[in-house]
């Protein structure tokens, strides 16, 4: 039995000054604050870490890993609702009206997802979301939801 050639593995290298890509033939460019590929469709998200080598399996896995975790309509509201600045969970579960321990299953599926932060300050918990990373991607999923062509 022959042995399959395996794929040659991509690595992101990322540094103040861009994102470049390793790997047969494959060049990433920074253009408008956006990244775009030598290659159609070639696409790979920035990642602020200076000097850090993430391959590309690990960003497809993480991007999975978010999408998931906010893949249900009240999950993406909680998170919508969370733009505006912390809030209890108590608040969030009276605005969008829902049982206290369904938004506390959600708010406990966006914090593992790593969309959120919990803060406890006294006897209250408060809720954020993790980045403003995270205010920008709620913002634009809403955004091509409500426009899609």
């Amino acid at each position: 039995m022959a042995e399959r050639a395996q794929p040659a593995r991509q690595s992101v290298a990322v540094s103040t000054t861009g994102i470049r890509r390793s790997g047969p033939g494959r060049h990433l460019h920074r253009h408008d604050s956006d990244l775009t590929a030598a290659h159609a469709g070639d696409r790979a998200p920035a990642d602020t870490t200076n000097g850090k080598h993430v391959s590309i399996e690990t960003t497809l896995e993480n991007a999975v890993h978010f999408l998931r975790g906010m893949a249900y309509g009240h999950r993406l509201h909680l998170l919508m609702l969370l733009r505006d600045g912390e809030q209890t969970p108590g608040a969030l579960a009276e605005a969008i009206q829902l049982e206290s321990t369904l938004v506390a299953h959600h708010l406990r599926s966006l914090r593992q997802a790593g969309l959120i932060r919990r803060q406890r300050r006294g006897r209250n918990v408060y809720y954020a979301l993790a980045s403003e990373a995270t205010g920008r991607l709620v913002q634009e999923i809403l955004r091509f939801a409500a426009h899609p062509d």
